[in-house]
């Protein structure tokens, strides 16, 4: 089976993503906490490729990762364009009434500003939307919520209060496929 590694955490964007391309989630992911290490493993062969964002539609580039692609000799594979959605997550029985703040990476927040503004929502800057949701699950505060994605819900044991909460539809982030060979894609049905 396939590993395929991604910089955050279970839940994260990125990781949809690899499902989405490999139109399957019989596969391992791996995550991987920073852009240097995701570009080291897959240098290494400790895994089967990488997925590394290379640019957004609302944010630009992601200028640390064609600086990486500069120092390593590996070959793109594919090129991946996922649509980004954020959902507003809390503890279960939370109501979004109950929300003084919502946390999240910066970029999530920035594009969900208008959604919180009118819900009366404080933005609150996490490292990561996974990591935010993951964070709020384990400290089980119900005056907090989350950006993150569905699956991130799913995964933490959160409650979905609202899908699809972008301000604008056309977020799109493009990944790089990075590997030393080519990938096995799912058979189609």
């Amino acid at each position: 089976m396939q590993t395929i590694a991604f910089q955050g955490i279970h839940g994260a964007n990125s990781e949809n993503a690899i499902y989405e391309y490999f139109e399957t989630e019989d596969i391992n992911t791996h995550p991987v906490s920073e852009l240097d290490s995701l570009f080291e493993v897959i240098h290494r062969k400790e895994v089967d490729f990488a997925l590394v964002p290379v640019e957004n539609a609302l944010a630009g580039a992601v200028n640390g990762t064609y600086e990486l692609l500069m120092d390593y000799d590996l070959r793109i594979q594919a090129e991946v364009i996922h649509h980004v959605h954020h959902a507003l997550m809390a503890l279960p029985g939370t109501r979004i009434e109950d929300l003084d703040c919502v946390r999240s990476h910066p970029q999530a927040l920035a594009q969900c500003e208008r959604f919180l503004q009118r819900n009366n929502i404080k933005p609150v800057n996490w490292y990561d939307t996974a990591g935010a949701a993951k964070d709020l699950a384990s400290e089980k505060v119900t005056n907090i919520g989350a950006l993150a994605t569905t699956r991130a819900a799913k995964i933490y044991g959160l409650e979905v209060l609202a899908a699809g909460v972008e301000d604008v539809s056309f977020n799109y982030t493009r990944f790089f496929l990075l590997g030393h060979t080519d990938p096995e894609r799912a058979e189609a049905n």
